[in-house]
């Protein structure tokens, strides 16, 4: 994670707290968001003085000048995430993930994705041309990769692109327990087209 350093910005508390809901700081290049309840869904309204809306879409915009390495400690829950305009160095998520889509841009050198636990529903795709290996650690259950097919494998399973053995850009997926209906495909930019900037958006 990079970003210029900036003060610690707190959350008003709710009526019912003493005590801030969340934070957001970027002391030393790493950009950190802090919750201690509620979704971080609710929380982003609150950075920017509003208020959380039923159906509401919480929205955070990287600076796509400075490479980024994303983290998240927890699982992850209907997370949409376009990237295509980043310098992306890694991805890890601690625990669990639900219904995740994201775009991910040309990487250089190898980049890490890690998927800690099981996952559901999940769509990356990447530029055309770009190598892609993935490993397994679970049971695999609809796992499709450039056409690759997994049905009910169990015990760990891999899977790679064509040209990954010898490529040196490349994204190394790692899921570490079961996976059902991943789908890693590659897609031209125009059929995936982001936002203006690199946004990541909870829904």
């Amino acid at each position: 994670m990079a970003s210029p350093t900036s003060p610690c910005a707190s959350i008003p508390p709710c009526p019912s707290s003493s005590k801030p809901a969340s934070r957001a700081k970027s002391p030393y290049g790493l950009v950190e968001i802090a919750y201690e309840r509620g979704s971080l869904r609710d929380l982003l309204p609150s950075l920017f003085g509003g208020a959380p809306r039923e159906g509401a879409r919480g929205e955070v915009v990287l600076n796509p000048a400075v490479p980024w390495r994303l983290e998240s400690r927890g699982g992850v829950n209907r997370l949409d995430a376009h990237l295509r305009g980043l310098r992306l160095e890694e991805v890890r998520i601690g625990g669990g993930v639900n219904h995740l889509d994201v775009d991910l841009p040309a990487p250089s050198g190898p980049v890490s994705i890690t998927l800690g636990g099981g996952t559901n529903r999940v769509t990356l795709r990447r530029p055309m041309g770009t190598a892609a290996r993935l490993e397994i650690g679970g049971g695999a259950n609809r796992v499709d990769l450039d056409g690759q097919h997994l049905r009910s494998a169990g015990g760990g399973a891999s899977l790679a692109s064509r040209d990954a053995a010898g490529a040196r850009d490349r994204y190394d997926i790692r899921i570490g327990g079961g996976a059902n209906r991943v789908s890693i495909a590659e897609a031209a930019e125009t059929e995936s087209a982001p936002p203006p900037g690199s946004s990541i958006i909870w829904v």
